[in-house]
């Protein structure tokens, strides 16, 4: 062999020693790294100079009510506790980050749904300790149930022998002489409209006390010879989803707080649908309260109380009544902080809405109030009020009445409301101490063209005009009596003919719409609002209007609807909506004149248990809880079993992995060598080029 071919030769088992040496030193330097696999749910990476863990389960793994802890120990091989340590549980495809205590102890709340469930807890390690993990399976067995034929007294006794947040489960179709008593916090539940029903003047169900606060009671057929739902010094009650049908009251509250009362059917009860007395922030939403003998809500002596979305019809008495006497008791005021928004009102026996007796912050805003015997509105003593985007129309009495005791407070504000076509005056003060030299003044309203007012009554009538935009273009336009547009105005219906005779409605939002015609010059452009009729002249040489605008409708807001959140997220990946919406949104345009026109719009809000608040000290706080979606249910007889893999003591069980790691040092160090050493080759090769093709050719 020649010299430069040794020398090449060299080179190249010099490159391949020196990446050899590195490796085999990053080798050596990660003998003392071991994986331990030692089952499928646990692998612990650990490291000789690292103590080992385990995890330990020290709660109970049966669990009979919600919000109960599942409790874990984290400890080292020597039973020392590891405190204030971050440790994980996952369950039902959810992480939460749990801390361990000063006693080494993690909890993580459990509500789930009736079941059985694996929960696995891992301790990542720390540069003392190694990790370790234990997976746990838990039953959950919250709900009681009421099988079908029992008594009044077996079912009570159910409800006696119920622990705090549970579930009672009517699987019944029917139970006769009921009047149960709650007073502890439990969900009383029906998936099948079990009817419950009383033959005594008791009511069907009595919720009692501060225990009992934030009880919920949904799915219901109640009927009986009393009341239906009395609620007394109770919090954060829900009432959802309920037939109520009976000889009393439909439901009466009495000191609450916090109460929700949704989407339910109240229907020919003998006296008032709902009596709320000396209770806070409640919310009346989306309930039907029909054909009751009495008023459909009565409300005396409350403060902030939320009453939208319902439909209150062919009651006996008043839509709603604000009053300081209740079933002949004076309560020597009447309720204040009242928002009453969206709802339909109409073919009552009585008043639509009666004010008889009211404080400050009276607002009535986006509700329509139509065909009610006797008036629209009806206010004697009322403080510091707003009322506005109203329609009030085809009332039998007038649309709107001041009457009785009534002086104007300090701060009122009635305007923006559509008040026409009631069969008495659209205002009226004949029977207040107001007269033609001393008038009572009230804002801008439209009354339409056929409008009557009471002489002791100053207001101005909002303008309706049509003109011409643009080519085949128009726009119809309220205007108040400073020139502004009327956005506050509530939705009304524009009808107009086209040359061929044919009628297009189309909704005027905002107090302004557009609007467009196949028209020719000198054709007669006819538009109608509440039998209020515009007409304007088509000319083909109007420029187009560069900005025109549709308005939109008024929109009312009120705060969310507070609550006690121990079922709020109970579903996967968030909370069912065991609540009602918090009023956010734009008002309905319940359109009431020419063509009787009544288009609805729902708005549900946000779900009540998408809502979080705080409700003192009867709640659980739900943040960070296991949670999954509720729905009451059979009880899962599930046992429950334990797979640990935190116990590392058992060698024998143990496969060891031998790992070679390259960090980012060692790489660069390596890859560095390496180059050098490929330089000089390189170099070599090019040098000595003209030796290669020699020996090349000699071979």
């Amino acid at each position: 062999m020649s010299k430069k071919t040794f020398i090449i030769v060299l080179f190249v088992m010099a490159l391949i020693t020196l990446n050899f040496s590195a490796a085999q030193e990053i080798d050596n330097s990660t003998q003392d790294d071991l994986a331990l696999s030692l089952n499928e749910n646990m692998t612990i990476i650990q490291s000789s100079s690292k103590i080992p863990t385990q995890i330990d389960v020290v709660s109970n793994t049966t669990f009979d009510v919600v919000g109960d802890n599942f409790q874990i120990n984290l400890s080292d091989e020597n039973n020392n506790l590891i405190s204030n340590s971050p440790v994980s549980f996952t369950v039902h495809g959810v992480t939460y980050n749990k801390n361990t205590d000063n006693n080494g102890i993690a909890s993580l709340p459990i509500r789930l749904v009736d079941g059985s469930y694996n929960i696995t807890t891992k301790f990542l390690g720390n540069s003392k300790y190694q990790a370790s993990s234990k997976t746990t399976t838990i039953t959950i067995n919250n709900t009681r149930v009421v099988d079908e034929g029992l008594s009044n007294s077996e079912i009570q006794k159910i409800v006696d022998n119920a622990k705090a947040n549970n579930i009672i489960l009517f699987k019944g179709s029917s139970y006769e002489n009921v009047n149960l008593v709650i007073d502890k916090r439990l969900t009383l539940v029906s998936n099948s409209n079990t009817v419950l029903k009383s033959g005594s003047s008791s009511p069907v169900i009595s919720i009692k006390g501060k225990g009992a606060s934030s009880s919920i009671i949904k799915g219901f057929n109640i009927q009986g010879k009393g009341d239906g739902i009395s609620i007394t010094d109770a919090n954060y009650v829900i009432v959802r989803n309920n037939d109520i049908s009976v000889n009393g009251n439909a439901i009466v509250a009495t000191g609450t707080k916090y109460l929700n009362i949704t989407k339910n059917n109240i229907v020919k009860n003998g006296k008032n649908g709902i009596v709320l007395i000396k209770s806070e922030d409640t919310h009346i939403y989306n309930n039907k309260i029909n054909s009751n003998a009495g008023d459909g809500i009565q409300l005396t002596k409350s403060s902030n109380t939320y009453i939208y979305s319902n439909t209150l019809s062919n009651n006996g008495g008043n839509g709603i009544q604000l009053t300081k006497t209740v079933n002949k008791v004076n309560y020597g005021s009447g309720p204040s902080n009242v928002f009453i928004s969206k709802n339909t009102i109409s073919k009552n026996g009585k008043n639509g809405i009666l004010v008889e007796n009211a404080g400050n912050d009276i607002n009535v805003n986006s509700n329509t109030l139509y065909s009610n015997w006797e008036d629209g509105i009806s206010i004697s003593k009322i403080g510091n009020n707003r009322m506005q985007s109203n329609i009030i129309t085809d009332n039998h009495g007038a649309g709107l009445n001041f009457f009785g005791e009534y002086q104007k407070p300090n701060s009122q504000d009635i305007s923006y409301n559509a008040i026409f076509s009631n069969v008495a005056r659209e205002v009226e003060a004949k029977d207040t101490l107001y007269d033609s030299g001393n008038q009572l003044s009230i804002g801008d309203n439209w009354y339409s063209d056929f409008n009557t007012l009471c002489p002791k009554i100053k207001t101005n009538n909002i303008k309706f005009n049509v003109k011409q935009i643009g080519d085949n273009l128009f726009q119809a336009v309220f205007t108040d009596s400073k020139g502004n547009v009327a956005s506050l105005l509530p939705d009304r219906e524009l009808s107009y003919q086209l040359n061929n005779g044919k009628g297009i409605t189309q909704t005027i939002s905002g107090g302004s719409a557009i609007f467009a015609m196949d028209a020719e010059n000198g054709d007669i452009i006819k538009a109608t609002v509440d039998y209020s009729d515009r007409k304007q002249e088509y000319s083909a040489d109007v420029p187009t209007d560069p900005n025109p605008t549709n308005g939109v409708s008024p929109s009312y807001d009120y705060p969310s609807i507070q609550y006690d959140s121990l079922y709020d997220d109970i579903g996967n990946g968030g909370g069912n909506g065991d609540g009602s919406g918090n009023g956010n949104g734009n008002g309905g345009t319940n359109n009431r004149g020419n063509g009787q026109s009544n288009q609805e719009s729902e708005n549900n809000g946000n779900s009540t248990h998408s809502q979080k608040a705080n409700p003192g000290s009867n709640s659980n706080n739900p943040v960070n809880e296991a949670s999954q979606s509720y729905d009451a249910q059979d009880v899962s007889q599930a046992g429950a079993s334990e797979s640990s893999t935190g116990d590392v003591g058992d060698s024998g069980s143990q496969s060891v992995v031998k790992q070679i790691i390259i960090d980012e040092d060692e790489f660069f160090k390596v890859t560095g060598i390496s180059f050098i050493i490929l330089l000089i080759i390189f170099t070599i090769l090019f040098y000595y080029r003209e030796d290669i093709k020699e020996m090349k050719s000699k071979m």
